[in-house]
């Protein structure tokens, strides 16, 4: 879905499709699940996708080339340990 925040660097925001068949984005999911999140709280996501860097909105990737965590840049961050 295009992203109307402009925070997404491709211009799509990673979406869910729940089960009455409405979008749900990740800016969404991340303001929902991660941002409120204190800190000392650990929050594990299994997600089911077909593809996505994350669906969370999460600020780090996994370089597999690389083997480290990269950070996106412009991303928002929790206090929570979020994986």
């Amino acid at each position: 879905i295009e992203d109307k925040s402009g925070e997404e660097e491709d211009g799509m925001d990673e979406t869910i499709i729940s089960s009455d068949q409405k979008n749900i984005i990740d800016d969404e999911l991340f303001q929902t699940l991660v941002s409120t999140l204190p800190s000392g709280v650990a929050l594990t996501a299994v997600m089911d996708c077909c593809h996505s860097g994350t669906g969370l909105d999460l600020p780090f990737f996994w370089d597999r080339e690389d083997c480290s965590w990269i950070q996106e840049p412009g991303t928002k961050h929790s206090r929570a340990d979020v994986r």
